[in-house]
């Protein structure tokens, strides 16, 4: 049995009163997102990918348009440290081996749960790094919905969206080769980040060191 809790909308100058810019809605949409994905493989392991993947791709406005892309809303980019203790580099290097067909589905099931939370709490927007925001298609995301976030077999998703068994496992390697390239790009553009602020650093170090120099000539 499911307790649901129904919101009425208030007037203009009750929403004030919760909220000075009115924007409750949407911290509440984004705090039941959360939870949500949480509770998926405990309370609502029965609920289809469909019905969960609506729910996750909704709006704060109640709009049911299943963009994925809203998915990567307002999110803190993930970046390379956090993804380093999130995966470590054999995680990263599995994940790749598995998506180029060098190694089996078994040696990478582990992994699942850990990059599904990742892509559905929107860690890989990209507004705030030089990677550009991710997105899955719709049947990518659902596949790894079922499999990652609510722990069923790739046969079992598979029946339930109707898919067969092949289509099944091909769309959740479509899946993890799409987010181990785009770990490897934030992984990447750390590197070169990296590479320009040490540079930076020691051009800055050297004009010192020129400036110090001249000031001993003159003496």
């Amino acid at each position: 049995m499911i307790n649901t809790i129904l919101i009425k909308n208030g007037e203009e100058k009750d929403l004030h009163t919760i909220n000075s810019d009115g924007t409750w809605l949407s911290s509440f949409f984004k705090e039941f997102r959360k939870r949500f994905i949480s509770l998926l493989s405990i309370c609502f392991t029965d609920f289809s990918p469909h019905m969960a993947f609506s729910l996750l791709c909704m709006n704060s406005t109640g709009g049911t348009s299943f963009d994925t892309m809203n998915l990567q809303e307002n999110k803190k980019p993930l970046s390379r440290q956090e993804l380093n203790f999130l995966l470590s580099d054999i995680d990263l290097l599995r994940l790749s081996h598995y998506s180029r067909n060098m190694t089996d589905f078994n040696l990478i099931s582990d992994l699942l749960p850990i990059i599904a939370n990742i892509y559905f709490n929107g860690r890989l927007n990209g507004q705030q790094q030089q990677t550009t925001s991710f997105s899955l298609d719709l049947g990518q995301a659902a596949i790894l919905l079922g499999v990652g976030l609510q722990r069923k077999s790739v046969d079992f998703v598979a029946k339930e969206l109707e898919l067969p068994i092949e289509q099944g496992y091909a769309l959740l390697n479509k899946s993890i080769r799409r987010l181990s390239n785009h770990f490897d790009t934030i992984c990447r553009d750390s590197i070169e980040l990296d590479s320009i602020m040490e540079e930076k650093s020691e051009t800055k170090n050297n004009s010192k060191r020129i400036k110090v120099s001249h000031f001993d000539v003159e003496e």
